[in-house]
C-alpha cells in the first residue's frame, strides 16, 4: 500500500546555530558573505544544510526507484522570526502573531504524477494545513471513507460534523488545465476545477498560559519564556478571544498588536542581542511580552480588516471604513460561531522527571508514572 514518509526539519528553528562550514557548499558560502547581518548568515547556512538533507531524501528515494511513484510536499510551519535571522519581507509582522507574516508561508508540491500543464504553475487557492490529510489521501487514491468510524461518522467527531480538511487534489492536479488562449493541448476549460476552500479559520483562541515570573509578579502573556517555574504555569481564559479569519478577500483580525514591517537585521542590532536558554532574545523590561521575536510596537490590542488580495502586505486597515461594515458583521457573525464550538485545551506544562526514570532504568524508556 501507499507510504507515507513525514520529515520535520529543525535546521531554522530557534535558537539560532552555526551551520557546520563543511555542510555549506562554496556556492552557498559565496551568498551568505554578501548578507548584512550575522544571524541572516547563520540563517542562511542552516538553511543551506536544510536544502542539502532535502537532496539526499530525493537522491535516497531515486536510487530506490520510489520517485516516479512519489508526491513531494514541502511547507513552512509558521512565519519567520526577524531577531534570528528570519524574514518575511514584505509582509508585515512574524511568528507568534496574526498578520500574513506570521501565517502565510511558502509550500510546494512536486511530483512526477502531475500532468505536464500544472507543472510550474502557482495555485491562487486558500489552503489551511488540515487539507494536506483528505488531500494526500485523494492522490494516493485512498478513499476519504476510511476517516469514518463504523456508524458513519467521521473519526473522532460528533454525528453530522465533518473533518477540517477539504480535499483539493482535483485543483491541483488540474491547474494549468485551461487558459485564456485555450489551455494546454486536448484540454477543455471544463477539465479545470475551482479551489474549494473559501474560508480558513486562521486562529481562534480564548485561553492564555498564566504564571509566576522572575519577579513573582502573574504574568498571562501567553509566553513559557516569561515564566520562573514552567511547572507551575496553568491555562486561564482571555478577557477576549484573539482570532483572525479569512473569507474570500477578506481577512478580520480581532485583538491583535498592531506589527509593523519587520526589515531584515542589520550588524548593529546583531551586536546587541543576547539570547536566553529558549533561544529567545532578551530585552529590557520595556519590550515586554512583545520580546519573544519582535520588538514592542508600542500599541494595544485593536481589530483590522484587509482586502489580502489587493493588499497582501496588510497596510490598509478598513474595520472602521463604514462601507465595509457588513463585511465585518458577517465575518464577526462567523467567528462567534466557531467560538461556540471552542473547548479548553487539553495543554499541560512539561515535566522533567521522566528523564531520571529513564536514566535510573539505564537509559531505556520505561513507564514513568507509576505512584504519580
Amino acid at each position: 500500500g501507499p507510504l507515507l514518509i513525514y520529515y520535520a526539519a529543525q535546521n531554522v528553528h530557534g535558537p539560532l546555530d552555526t551551520a557546520p562550514a563543511e555542510q555549506v557548499s562554496d556556492t552557498a558560502k559565496a551568498v551568505l558573505e554578501a548578507l548584512p547581518s550575522t544571524s541572516r548568515a547563520s540563517f542562511g547556512g542552516l538553511l543551506a544544510t536544510l536544502d542539502e538533507s532535502v537532496a539526499h531524501v530525493v537522491h535516497t528515494f531515486k536510487e530506490a526507484g520510489f520517485w516516479n511513484n512519489t508526491i513531494f510536499v514541502m511547507a513552512s510551519d509558521n512565519g519567520g522570526c526577524h531577531q534570528q535571522g528570519g524574514s518575511n519581507q514584505p509582509l508585515r509582522g512574524g511568528k507568534h502573531f496574526l498578520f500574513e507574516g506570521g501565517v502565510r508561508v511558502p509550500a510546494f508540491v512536486h511530483s512526477p504524477l502531475l500532468p505536464a500543464a500544472a507543472r510550474g504553475t502557482r495555485y491562487g487557492g486558500l489552503f489551511h494545513v488540515t487539507d494536506w490529510l483528505p488531500t494526500l489521501l485523494t492522490a494516493a487514491d485512498i478513499d476519504l471513507n476510511i476517516l469514518t468510524t463504523d456508524d458513519g461518522t467521521e473519526e473522532g467527531t460528533a454525528e453530522g460534523e465533518g473533518i477540517d480538511g477539504i480535499d483539493q487534489w482535483a485543483a491541483l492536479y488540474t491547474m494549468g488545465a485551461a487558459t485564456e488562449e485555450g489551455g494546454a493541448e486536448g484540454e477543455t476549460e471544463e477539465t479545470k476545477v475551482t479551489p474549494p476552500r473559501g474560508e480558513v479559520l486562521v486562529s481562534l483562541n480564548s485561553y492564555t498560559v498564566c504564571c509566576m515570573d522572575d519577579n513573582n509578579t502573574e504574568t498571562c502573556s501567553g509566553y513559557i519564556s516569561e515564566c520562573a517555574d514552567i511547572y507551575m504555569s496553568s491555562l486561564a481564559r482571555l478577557e477576549s478571544s484573539r482570532a483572525a479569519l479569512i473569507s474570500g478577500e477578506w481577512k478580520l483580525i480581532i485583538n491583535e498588536y498592531g506589527l509593523p514591517w519587520y526589515g531584515t537585521q542589520d550588524e548593529s542590532v546583531d551586536a546587541a542581542l543576547e539570547y536566553d536558554e529558549w533561544g529567545e532574545v532578551v530585552t529590557d523590561e520595556s519590550a515586554g511580552m512583545m520580546s519573544n521575536c519582535g520588538d514592542d510596537p508600542g500599541t494595544g490590542l485593536d481589530n483590522f480588516l484587509f482586502n489580502v488580495v489587493d493588499d497582501p502586505n496588510e497596510t490598509t486597515n478598513h474595520y472602521l471604513n463604514a462601507s465595509h461594515a457588513s463585511v465585518v458583521n458577517q465575518m464577526m457573525a462567523t467567528l462567534k460561531g466557531h467560538m461556540q464550538r471552542e473547548v479548553m485545551a487539553g495543554w499541560l506544562p512539561p515535566v522533567t522527571y521522566p528523564y531520571t526514570v529513564w536514566a535510573e532504568a539505564g537509559g531505556v524508556i520505561v513507564p514513568w508514572q507509576m505512584g504519580r
